[in-house]
């Protein structure tokens, strides 16, 4: 049986997201209580927020870097670009965004994300799932970026 199989099972078959009664009083619980429940979903929605958690603290400071850095990377783009016409007061020469923006956030990389389909009849889709979270855990790759793979796998979903 699949790892997601198995997870809507507990899912499905769990006594307290039976009811949306039952569902309304885990609300009510503290943490603590919600630890003792030994919930297999319950634990692992944990996990995510703990995860959550830590990838916030990471992009906190990885957003003061890049914050840090953006004037150099705006005042080496109007260099750069000094030789083009004037442009409106209060405008670049280059247009409006002296590099690719979107929602506000600077790109270092950009371009399209597509599947891949070879030759050999394999189709490989930019996203993935539990399976292939599991799938891949042997790989170098995802030794480094899947630190909780594990854990995840470990798991027994009744």
């Amino acid at each position: 049986m699949r790892a997601e199989d198995e997870f809507a099972r507990a899912f499905a078959e769990s006594k307290n997201f039976a009811t949306a009664a039952s569902v309304s009083a885990l609300f009510e619980r503290t943490p603590a209580q919600l630890k003792e429940l030994n919930e297999p979903v319950i634990d692992f929605a944990g996990e995510v927020v703990e995860l959550a958690a830590q990838i916030a603290m990471h992009q906190r400071a990885f957003n003061a870097t890049v914050a840090r850095s953006r004037p150099l990377l705006v005042q080496g783009m109007s260099e750069m670009h000094a030789d083009k016409a004037a442009a409106p007061r209060g405008q670049p020469a280059w247009g409006a965004n002296p590099y690719p923006d979107a929602n506000r956030t600077l790109r270092f990389a950009y371009g399209d994300v597509k599947g891949y389909v070879p030759h050999d009849a394999a189709i490989y889709q930019p996203f993935t799932n539990l399976s292939g979270v599991i799938e891949s855990s042997n790989s170098s790759f995802a030794r480094v970026t899947l630190v909780r793979t594990q854990r995840l796998t470990d798991r027994t979903f009744r």
